[in-house]
């Protein structure tokens, strides 16, 4: 039974997402601008003058804190707006009230929606996470030109973005304790603000350096992940008509005109990271040296520090023929006597020309490097494990411009031979910590013993990802490998392997996988339990899986809300835009009967569209047509595979088919290594008892939801492949 009051909170929350983007669109002030103008040629001529002279007495008001109106801010209305995607707001440390501060916030997104939500209206709760702490959200100058238009930004919290304003409210003019949130990338950001990229422009932005050292303000860094990922924008080549005009609105008026795919945002987590302050020391004429050196101590806040290990665990013996460096933090070097010790031991300099000197030399060279670093040291618990990947992509381009493998290793036990104290985020040793990790690149955890304790260490060295050389590849590139790495999806030759199986086993030719979802049963959770209501009536998460013709999965995205369908699940992950730019599967085709050709594909139930890389069967009707039936029949025989595997999966770890009252955070963990744990069982052949198989069978408590998804939105190319495919197995079978 569908919850009506969730229903209805959820309409509140579109509806509160209409209004807010609504106000914050230019658009709609120029359309105020239009009507005022208009207004001036009819009887009531004499209200557009009077507010136009309004405006002129009033220009300064938003370079000086703005009109912003706490009844509107605090509205009911308002918060379903933050409970649209839904947004959170973390801190790092507590800021003192007797200061003022700059929120530098990364990266700007289509709207900066986020920073709307958590500065301007302030319905996230930043009152009560920086008590005594006034914020604003500083906007561009222009959105206060715009007739009526302006006064709703102000009444909502905005300011303007100029130099005049932000000193205004930084000088004391209302006291301590005043924020100034504002992007730093502007609208050159908006441009490429793609999904599951973050890229920000830094480099030569030292504007608001100045600012805070004249106004001797402390610089906080903000970083909000997912504020990327609620648009999607169409993307013009850099030579075309529309993209130089999006240069010249850029470059003419200071803002531009992205293209979004959809009106509304997308529902998608935002969480908003406040970073440590920067203190800054008030200088009344700053030189150029001292703001590049503020600038360059901004940029560098974080830093990459390595690990070492040594070869007694037969590597050479194992992998005959490779010559093993370890790259480790450059400070090891600088200390006489002990800097030769760690020469001799095989360790490197962490730099990139180091380790790029390594691998452009001979063949047979093995660099290793721990990622995570100094930042995982802290995070190093027993039981957990707990990696930093999504933003570290150095390696990925060193890999491209030498054109080297990149191997996966992953080490079991490395976070049980010590136990160490966490300290509170907020405790004077944290803190210090934190700041070892800034200044120096390494950090100083605090554990129990001074020695390790005895537990094993399982170390496995994955398969190589080949990586074709770029001598310099673009961002785009680097994001595309650092996909593939985090993913580890199968090679082109792989796929090529696993289309010939499913040919051999089924008979179904150019399948490279099967496609299915699944959901798993969850407690009812605490906070916005409506999401994670099927249409069954019970709480679940849904996981999506691919796997070849032995039903071995080998792509899993757990985690998402069960009153999602399949199709809408598929069309947020990562997998469905490398399949849509065809970049995943082989690019070869295969003719047919009908000299229609045909591309590798994914085998889909009736829940996904119908796509020339995913090709599902017919509708099932009556009296549909024999040969429509019977490439049902082959379709269904091959896709069965995942359902083995989903079977198999549930059987062994019976625990999934109950409701799960973990951390929903920690929920998708448990799924995706039961998905691991799965594979390894079936490829050392462990035994799976049949009755098993029987008791998931006669389990009815838990339902799988089905869906259904038309053809009308398939185009032209993915209907003749698979007709052509069923009249392959209609004249040849």
């Amino acid at each position: 039974m569908v919850d009506t009051s969730s229903s209805i909170e959820l309409s509140f929350q579109t509806l509160a997402g209409l209004y807010v983007i609504n106000k914050l669109s230019p658009i709609v002030g120029l359309t105020c601008g239009i009507i005022c103008i208009y207004m001036l040629f009819t009887p009531y001529y004499y209200v557009s003058m009077m507010y136009f002279a309004f405006m002129y007495s009033d220009r300064h008001t938003p370079n000086r804190g703005g009109r912003p109106c706490n009844w509107l801010r605090n509205s009911p209305f308002v918060k379903y707006f933050t409970d649209y995607f839904p947004m959170k707001l973390i801190k790092t440390q507590d800021l003192d009230p007797g200061q003022n501060y700059m929120f530098i916030c990364h990266p700007h997104g289509l709207m900066s929606l986020s920073f709307v939500g958590h500065f301007a209206l302030q319905r996230t709760g930043f009152a009560t996470i920086f008590e005594g702490l006034n914020s604003r959200f500083a906007a561009i100058d222009a959105l206060f030109r715009l007739p009526l238009h302006r006064e709703v930004a102000m009444l909502l919290g905005f300011i303007s973005v100029s130099k005049r304003s932000i000193e205004w409210c930084l000088r004391g003019k209302e006291g301590t304790g005043q924020v100034v949130a504002f992007s730093v990338g502007g609208s050159r950001e908006v441009l490429d603000a793609i999904p599951n990229t973050m890229n920000l422009y830094l480099k030569n932005r030292k504007g608001f350096v100045k600012i805070a050292l004249t106004t001797g303000t402390s610089l906080v860094p903000v970083l909000s992940f997912g504020e990327n990922e609620i648009f999607e924008q169409k993307v013009f080549e850099p030579n075309s008509r529309f993209r130089r005009y999006q240069e010249w609105l850029l470059k003419t008026f200071g803002f531009t005109q992205p293209v979004p795919t959809t009106y509304l945002p997308i529902r998608h987590p935002i969480n908003t990271i406040v970073g440590m302050a920067i203190p800054v020391t008030k200088i009344a004429n700053p030189s150029a040296k001292q703001i590049n050196e503020l600038h360059d101590r901004y940029i560098d806040i974080q830093a990459i520090m390595g690990n070492f290990f040594y070869q007694r665990s037969g590597f050479l013996t194992m992998f005959k023929g490779l010559e093993l460096r370890v790259v480790t933090l450059g400070v090891h070097f600088w200390i006489p006597f002990h800097r030769d010790m760690m020469l001799m031991g095989g360790l490197i300099n962490s730099t990139q020309q180091s380790i790029e000197w390594c691998l452009r030399g001979c063949r047979g060279q093995a660099v290793v490097i721990v990622v995570g670093g100094g930042r995982e040291s802290l995070e190093a618990i027993p039981n957990t494990m707990i990696l930093y990947l999504k933003n570290r992509k150095g390696f990925a381009r060193i890999a491209l411009t030498t054109g080297t493998s990149l191997v996966p290793v992953l080490s079991f036990g490395e976070n049980e031979v010590y136990e160490q104290i966490v300290f509170p985020p907020s405790s004077r040793f944290r803190r210090y910590q934190e700041w070892l990790l800034k200044k120096f690149a390494f950090t100083q955890p605090v554990t129990t013993s001074l020695l390790p304790f005895r537990r094993p260490i399982t170390t496995i060295v994955g398969k190589p990802i080949p990586v074709a050389k770029v001598d310099n590849p673009s961002a785009e590139q680097i994001n595309e490998l650092h996909d593939r790495y985090i993913d580890i999806l199968p090679t082109h030759d792989q796929f090529k392997q696993i289309s010939h199986e499913f040919e051999h086993r089924f008979d179904y030719p150019m399948a490279v996988g099967c496609i299915d979802a699944i959901h798993f049963p969850i407690q009812t959770p605490k906070e916005q339990a409506h999401y994670f209501c099927n249409y069954k009536g019970w709480y679940s998460v849904v996981a999506l899986a691919v796997s070849d013709a032995n039903s071995k999965v080998y792509y899993v995205n757990a985690g998402i809300p069960g009153d999602c369908s399949d199709s809408g699940a598929f069309s947020q992950t990562d997998i469905f835009k490398q399949c849509d730019k065809f970049t995943l599967f082989p690019k070869s085709s295969r003719r047919f009967n009908n000299n229609t050709l045909v591309n590798y594909h994914l085998l889909g139930d009736s829940a996904f569209q119908l796509k020339p890389w995913l090709i599902k069967p017919y509708l099932y009707e009556y009296n549909m047509p024999r040969d429509q039936v019977h490439f049902n029949k082959h379709h269904d025989k091959a896709r069965s595979v995942i359902h083995t595997a989903f079977d198999r999966v549930k059987a062994r770890w019976r625990r999934l088919s109950t409701p799960m009252d973990f951390k929903l955070e920690q929920i998708s963990d448990v799924i995706i290594v039961a998905f691991a744990m799965n594979n390894l069982c079936d490829e050392n052949k462990c035994r799976i008892d049949p009755k098993w198989i029987r008791d998931l069978q006669t389990d009815r408590v838990y339902s799988q939801p089905l869906f259904r998804n038309n053809d009308r939105n398939a185009d032209q190319f993915s209907i003749e492949a698979r007709d052509a495919l069923k009249q392959y197995f209609h004249t040849s079978h």
